[in-house]
């Protein structure tokens, strides 16, 4: 997913902890709360380990954790499992985010909102995975100045990040990483990725001729099969490889 996807979409998950009744006033009970946490660990390991054995038949042990609901599972590049990466999509189509969902990029554009209401009325318009971006936001003072790693680290690749470029530039920084990669086909992610931290607040729909009006960059790419070839996953939703063109004849 882009940088603009996860600055815009935040996954939030709620637990109320097991053994602790709702609304438990957690001052004053330091000795009760350790006990608590220390048997929920041990009830969260002893269940994991029964369910091993039954969720995967072939004894092939996952050992990667779902983003989006803490469970030992096979993910995806978004660290997500496949029921969590279907309750994704679902929110996607919600919020009329076609460019980032993979089942949009599949439908013709005049069946987007038809797409839409057949998910609200199978699903419920209640978002699964996503915040809601319509719920109303508590107010805020005035933000202070972040000073983590991760913002330090997007202040750094924007301060180098190219501010005038056009499609030829876009293209060619796609051949050459591309060409210096050690496998033939190469995740999409770290290809989108590698453009949007090159160039300045890359977006898609200003790419390209007049004429066209990108949603994403994979569409893009996709366009110009003459540099570029791309493919789905067969096994991963929503998983995309490209390579450069390869001339057989």
């Amino acid at each position: 997913m882009s940088q603009k996807s996860s600055q815009c979409h935040r996954i939030l998950i709620y637990k109320q902890m097991p053994g602790i009744p709702p609304g438990f006033c957690l001052s004053g009970h330091h000795h009760y709360l350790q006990f608590a946490m220390i048997e929920i660990l041990r009830q969260l390991i002893e269940d994991t380990m029964n369910n091993f054995e039954d969720e995967y038949d072939d004894g092939v042990i996952i050992d990667t954790i779902c983003a989006g609901c803490d469970l030992f599972r096979p993910v995806n590049d978004l660290s997500l499992c496949d029921e969590c990466f279907a309750k994704l999509e679902r929110d996607l189509i919600r919020s009329r985010d076609w460019e980032y969902s993979a089942t949009a990029f599949m439908v013709a554009e005049d069946q987007l909102e038809a797409l839409r209401e057949r998910v609200i009325r199978e699903y419920g318009a209640s978002y699964e995975l996503m915040e809601d971006p319509n719920a109303p936001k508590k107010r805020k003072g005035k933000p202070k100045r972040s000073h983590s790693r991760n913002t330090q680290r997007k202040r750094e690749i924007a301060a180098k990040a190219i501010r005038e470029y056009d499609t030829d530039a876009v293209l060619q920084s796609a051949l050459v990483f591309l060409g210096e990669q050690d496998g033939e086909w190469v995740n999409f992610s770290r290809l989108s990725q590698h453009l949007y931290e090159t160039f300045y607040k890359l977006n898609p729909r200003h790419l390209g001729t007049k004429d066209k009006k990108y949603k994403s960059l994979l569409k893009f790419i996709a366009d110009y099969s003459n540099d570029f070839e791309v493919r789905h996953d067969d096994e991963k939703k929503g998983l995309y490889w490209v390579r450069l063109f390869q001339n057989n004849t």
